[in-house]
């Protein structure tokens, strides 16, 4: 029985252990290389599950674990600064029922006290730093570093315009901390990495940590930094108040910039409300954004609540969901657009990103594929372009690849088994039997159908697919020609559900001719260029007679787009009478 019991405390303290190698070697990315490879979101489950197993084996807890003290660590290039209070981090919470536990431990801590102010706040995902004050004067600033060294910053703070290096006015303290974020805006952001010639950057915080530690401030003053203060550090005897929102606007008033979009309150569905207003407009920002902070705002109320050796207990940060997620590749699929072009499509696991379950996502190219050296079964970071687009940003682990494993590049179209056209230096894999291919016939029905096309509503991808491989239809004419008897023969297809269709493809008809002119699938006409030209010809006879000159004449008509055009009528203009035949085009003016 010992011999068992011994092989279970050996094989624990190897979990632990293994546990924290793990949690400081993502610590040291973030904080001392600023190339995080895990989302805030992985980190924190992988200190909950090294808690639960503390708590389960509390004679396995050392004083220099994750879950107790903060593991940033120091750059030997920089000096040290001691902190005078420690420079503790955030807990961080994900869920509204964390968010209905913190206000209940304050009510049960502070009971006698009814209603408790809670000052919510932005998190802007920067690089938290301490700034010291004397007399007015700057003297020095530091990263925080383990919470209680910090590195000394303090000439590369002086380079941020935004940070007075004198403040002037009557009630300055004689020592006074300023602490906050350091950041660096998004349309900034993409102008530096623009410039850029070798390494870029992957997101704002990285930029800004980057540039915050550079040895030249030089360096840091080309890169536009900026600061918002998040606390103020008060001399008691000098300035009198409880209040952390009142000492954020004295900060204002002295010339050091806040948050503007700070709020005070006491109510749970005004605080909700507010998570839910910024997490819808997080992404309209200039900044980057990954939730918000609620504190309490009575000081005396912090003091008295204390902390833990990482965090503040009257303060967390509730996060939004994580725009960036892990995953993993199961397939590579190629898949064939309206136009012909071959676009490789990830398969994955499916995963929540942003309130929403992301399955597949878009690798546009075999050159994003070598780019990314992307495999089958390779873990990846998968993150939300603008909240819509999901998008890999790289690999994180790399499967042990097996003839099974390896990505095929097609020489034959997957839909029609045809030769396959590369260009660009496989930045293009085109399929050019045109709509002779099933798969491209698909698609372009699929596009012929849609709102900004004919608006047909009841005809679903799969109704397209049956009844293209029934052979009922052959081409977009088909789908006009298409009556109740044709439909009924499909699976699934009742008469009510025929009429309904048969009801809208009559409606559809009668077509706007921009939308027309959309409908016809040709490369590199949009929306906007299928309005200008309608504007401007407003007849079928007049696009039909059109030449290069009178095209690029036309308003965003580029040379290529013309030239697209003129191909297109010399090949289809059999086929544009027949449309124009079966419809009642509506002219713009």
């Amino acid at each position: 029985m010992k011999l068992k019991k011994n092989s279970k405390i050996k094989l624990m303290k190897k979990i632990i252990k293994e546990l924290k190698k793990k949690i400081k070697y993502h610590e040291y990315l973030y904080y001392v290389l600023n190339e995080p490879k895990i989302s805030d979101e992985t980190y924190d489950n992988m200190l909950k599950k090294l808690s639960k197993l503390e708590k389960k084996n509390p004679h396995l807890i050392k004083k220099n674990s994750p879950t107790i003290k903060i593991t940033g660590q120091i750059n030997k290039k920089f000096k040290k600064i001691t902190h005078k209070i420690p420079m503790l981090s955030l807990k961080n919470i994900y869920k509204k029922k964390d968010f209905l536990n913190f206000k209940n431990y304050l009510k049960k801590k502070l009971s006698k006290k009814k209603i408790i102010n809670l000052c919510c706040e932005l998190k802007i995902d920067g690089l938290a730093v301490s700034i010291i004050y004397k007399n007015g004067i700057l003297k020095k600033a530091a990263t925080r570093g383990d919470s209680e060294i910090g590195e000394d910053i303090t000439n590369n703070i002086k380079t941020i315009k935004k940070i007075p290096l004198k403040i002037t006015a009557n009630n300055i303290p004689k020592y006074l901390e300023i602490r906050g974020e350091v950041f660096i805006s998004k349309k900034n952001f993409e102008l530096l990495n623009k410039q850029k010639k070798k390494k870029i950057f992957s997101n704002p915080r990285n930029m800004a940590a980057g540039s915050l530690r550079q040895l030249n401030p030089k360096i840091t003053e080309k890169r536009k930094l900026e600061f918002i203060c998040y606390n103020v550090n008060l001399k008691k005897e000098k300035i009198k108040t409880n209040s952390h929102f009142k000492t954020l606007i004295m900060a204002k008033k002295w010339g050091i910039p806040i948050c503007k979009h700070t709020k005070i309150y006491n109510k749970t569905k005004d605080i909700l409300n507010y998570y839910s207003k910024k997490l819808k407009k997080k992404n309209k920002l200039n900044i980057d954004v990954d939730g918000i902070v609620i504190k309490i705002n009575n000081k005396k109320y912090q003091k008295k609540l204390g902390e833990t050796t990482k965090f503040p207990r009257w303060a967390v940060a509730y996060k939004f969901p994580s725009d960036e997620t892990e995953t993993k590749i199961i397939k590579i699929k190629f898949q064939i657009g309206r136009t012909g072009i071959i676009t490789p499509i990830a398969q994955l696991i499916p995963i929540l990103l942003s309130g929403s379950i992301i399955k597949n996502v878009n690798l546009y190219n075999i050159k994003e594929i070598k780019r990314l050296k992307i495999n089958i079964g390779d873990s990846i970071i998968l993150k939300k372009a603008g909240n819509v687009i999901p998008k890999i940003v790289k690999v994180i682990k790399k499967n042990k690849i097996n003839k099974k494993e390896i990505i095929n590049i097609p020489n034959k179209c997957p839909g029609c088994n045809n030769d396959l056209k590369i260009k660009n230096n496989l930045s293009i894999i085109k399929c050019t039997s045109g709509l002779k291919c099933k798969a491209q016939l698909k698609a372009y029905l699929k596009y012929f159908i849609s709102k900004q096309s004919y608006n047909i509503i009841g005809l679903g991808n799969k109704t397209i697919d049956k009844l293209i491989e029934n052979k009922i239809i052959k081409s977009s004419i088909d789908i006009l020609n298409l009556n109740i008897n044709m439909l009924t023969n499909i699976n699934n297809i009742k008469i009510k559900k025929a009429k309904q269709i048969i009801k809208s493809i009559n409606q559809a008809k009668k077509i706007k001719f921009s939308n027309f002119l959309y409908s016809l699938n040709i490369n590199g006409l949009g929306k906007t260029n299928a309005k200008n030209i309608a504007t401007k010809l407003n007849s079928v006879k007049r696009f039909l007679n059109v030449n290069f000159k009178k095209l690029i004449s036309i308003k965003k008509i580029g040379k290529k787009t013309a030239k697209n055009i003129i191909k297109y009528i010399y090949k289809n203009k059999k086929i544009i009478k027949k449309l124009n035949k079966k419809i009642y085009i509506i002219y713009e003016n």
